[in-house]
């Protein structure tokens, strides 16, 4: 079956309601409010309301919906910045995102698409703030990622690949994602939040923590990694199993067991879907 093309008339009126659904809301009065004075009259016009203030309230209605869905949408996808932010900073950061980039498909989950960058370019800066907000939109994004991604089929190496593994890379599931926090971050995003107010920054880790994030078929699966495991599967990301070790030998010299802790590393790896195949 063909596509009819649209009327013209129909064509003019969606373009004209789409361009009153996009007007940024404006915060300069310390709240979001609807700019109707700036509708076109010939938007008003096309509700018959035929009193000009009633035309605008009722197009402001859809106005302001539309708003708040998608910052709800970005809120529900980073709730980590979010908490860190608070409402009022996370939307007006959201906001200069949408303007930029609105969305254009049906689900709303998709709007968020490019904002963690979008917020880890504007947090850039050496503060603890700015360093903790880039890590919290890094987290998110490591979320969403996974959670939308398919667990992948269990990758099993026949024993000929087995054999010439340390010349081969291995290449990573794109069900995958590796978390480094400086900061108790993971837990604050698992931490109940019903209000709006920024969450107080958690004080700094004694060390860094690396997990892994792992699509599973239910939800995902979060696991801890030691510091020498974690900078292992880092090296596994661009070098080959054989240089990989040979680079992390260079820095664990004095671990007499290394070669042990790698087997088990790799083990691990495997059972948890850390791979989707071997390149050579």
């Amino acid at each position: 079956m063909t596509r009819s093309t649209p009327p013209a008339w129909l064509e003019s009126f969606q373009a004209r309601f789409s361009r009153v659904l996009r007007a940024p809301l404006d915060r300069s009065g310390g709240a979001l409010r609807d700019r109707r004075d700036d509708y076109s009259s010939e938007a008003c016009a096309d509700v018959a309301a035929g009193e000009p203030a009633l035309e605008r309230a009722r197009l402001a209605v859809y106005n302001r919906q539309y708003w708040f869905r998608l910052l709800d949408a970005l809120q529900r996808e980073l709730p980590l910045t979010h908490r860190l932010l608070g409402s009022w900073a996370f939307n007006g950061h959201a906001l200069g995102f949408l303007e930029q980039r609105a969305p254009a498909q049906r689900d709303l989950a998709t709007a968020a698409d490019g904002f963690a960058a979008f917020l880890e370019a504007r947090a850039a800066g050496e503060g603890a703030a700015a360093r903790a907000l880039a890590q919290a939109a890094r987290i998110d994004e490591a979320f969403r990622s996974v959670l939308r991604a398919a667990e992948p089929p269990p990758f099993v190496p026949t024993a000929e690949a087995l054999a010439q593994l340390e010349s081969a890379r291995l290449v990573r599931s794109p069900a995958v994602r590796f978390i480094e926090e400086d900061r108790p971050l993971l837990e604050l995003r698992a931490a109940p939040y019903e209000g709006e107010r920024p969450l107080p920054l958690p004080p700094a880790l004694p060390a860094p923590r690396s997990w892994v994030l792992c699509s599973t078929a239910e939800s995902y699966r979060l696991v801890p990694l030691e510091p020498a495991q974690a900078r292992f599967f880092e090296l596994l990301a661009a070098h080959t199993v054989g240089h990989a070790l040979s680079l992390l030998e260079r820095t664990q010299a004095s671990e007499p067991a290394l070669a042990g802790h790698v087997q088990r590393w790799l083990a691990e790896g495997m059972r948890l879907n850390l791979w989707s195949g071997i390149s050579r």
